[in-house]
Parts: structure tokens; C-alpha cells; sequence
């Protein structure tokens, strides 16, 4: 957040057609993040089930089309002047945030829409988000983004491994009879937490790709305030879910 790319993305040409790298891979990550959630998935499927697949697709869709073509918001004239040049160049950073904004506020007005609760949206959304994330780090200047990759794949091992709090309940109550249910919100309270405070620690002794010219406030980077808000935003979910649950 806040920091532009001056580099020119790679090109990867297949046939006579001219594929934009970074797309490419911000492909890549989306299937990622399905994976990821097929996998959390299987681990419960009664407490973990949902339309993840279509949400996945529709969110994956809006944040790249907003990250592709919002460029045109400010520079409308290469649409009919390069409309070639589509096809090779993506948004800066800032199209980058604003498309994945827009998607996770599809993913949890379509969850909604569709009977799935918030907090077990977020949970999802969570899921799928560390293994986009552990792809989209590894594959795109993999050499700074190692730290980060290696804080998603940590994250992803938890969510997966983990056991739901109803399910260890359950089998210690069943012979009494007990029911147990839950509202969910652990899977993204332990993803909020996780990658704000360890890409924040990630990023002390980092530095950013050559081509990226970070945004700096109060000695912060921007990358570093968004983390701290998503640390913040996470501690006011922690607090939403005791107060449901």
C-alpha cells in the first residue's frame, strides 16, 4: 500500500499472444487460495463447508480486472490509443489495494446475500487469502519477498491443522450428550494476527524490490502502516467475535 512499481512488467509470450507476467501469476495465486480453501475444507467438512469455489472465482475476478484496468481511470487515452498495450500493463499498487478491497467487500456481501454468516465468510476469506498470498510472494521477486512467503505458508499450516473448537468439545461431550456450536471468526482472528504482526516483523529487516519507491510516514512505509491496521482491525474482530460468540 501506497508504493508504486516504475519497473515494466515481464511479458511471456505464447504464440503470437502476449501475456502480462505479473497477471499471469496473480492467476496463479488465485487457484491458490481455492486450493487452500478445498484443503481447509476437507479438514471439517460439516463446519467448514460453503460456496467457496463461487465466491473465490467472483472476488478473484473483481481484484484483478480493478488491479488490470484501473489504470484507464487515470490514463483513459490508451484505450483508444494503445489498446494493445492492455494486455502487457497492470495498475500500480494503489489499483493493486483498491481491487482487493473491492473483492473481499464482494466476498462478504455475496456470503451474506447467500445465507453464510460473517464471521464464517471471514474465516474463508481468510483461508483463501494466506494461499494467494504464499503464492503470489513466492512467485513474484521471490527474493524479497521470501519472509513474507514463509509467514503465509506458516499461517496456512495452522488454518489447515488446526481442529475447530467445536469439534474437540463435541467428541469430549458426546457420550453426555452435548451440543456445541460456534460462530466462528478463530480462522481469521489467527490469520489477522499472524500476518500483521509477522510481516510487520518480516519487513524490519527486509528491504522492498529496486523497482518499488515505498511510501514513508512518521518513518513507517506504507506496507508497515497497513500491516499495523490490519493488527487493529483484528484485535476490534477479536473483540466482535467474544462478544457474539
Amino acid at each position: 500500500m501506497g508504493e508504486e512499481e516504475n519497473q515494466l512488467p515481464d511479458v511471456i509470450e505464447i504464440g503470437g499472444l502476449a501475456l502480462n507476467g505479473m497477471l499471469l501469476t496473480s492467476l496463479i495465486a488465485a487457484f491458490a487460495g481455492y486450493g487452500a480453501l478445498w484443503l481447509w475444507t476437507a479438514r471439517a467438512r460439516e463446519s467448514r463447508s460453503g460456496p467457496w469455489g463461487d465466491l473465490t472465482a467472483g472476488a478473484a475476478m473483481i481484484a484483478i480486472v480493478i488491479w488490470k484496468f484501473g489504470v484507464l481511470f487515470r490514463e483513459p487515452s490508451l484505450l483508444w490509443e494503445q489498446p494493445r498495450l492492455l494486455l502487457v500493463i497492470v495498475g500500480s499498487s494503489a489499483e493493486a489495494v483498491a481491487g482487493l478491497a473491492a473483492a473481499g467487500l464482494y466476498w462478504i456481501w455475496r456470503a451474506r446475500r447467500i445465507g453464510v454468516g460473517l464471521l464464517p465468510a471471514l474465516d474463508a476469506l481468510a483461508v483463501s487469502a494466506a494461499g494467494g498470498l504464499l503464492v503470489w510472494n513466492a512467485l513474484s521477486a521471490f527474493e524479497y519477498r521470501w519472509g513474507y512467503a514463509a509467514v503465509c505458508a506458516v499461517l496456512l499450516a495452522l488454518l489447515i491443522g488446526r481442529r475447530e473448537p467445536e469439534e474437540a468439545a463435541s467428541e469430549a461431550g458426546k457420550a453426555a450428550g452435548a451440543s456445541v456450536g460456534s460462530a466462528g471468526g478463530d480462522a481469521a482472528v489467527l490469520a489477522g494476527y499472524v500476518l500483521g504482526a509477522g510481516c510487520l516483523a518480516v519487513s524490519l529487516f527486509t528491504v522492498p524490490p529496486p523497482w518499488v519507491r515505498p511510501f514513508e510516514l512518521a518513518g513507517l512505509t506504507g506496507t508497515q502502516l497497513l500491516f499495523i491496521a490490519v493488527g487493529l482491525a483484528t484485535a476490534a474482530l477479536d473483540a466482535y467475535k467474544d462478544r457474539s460468540g
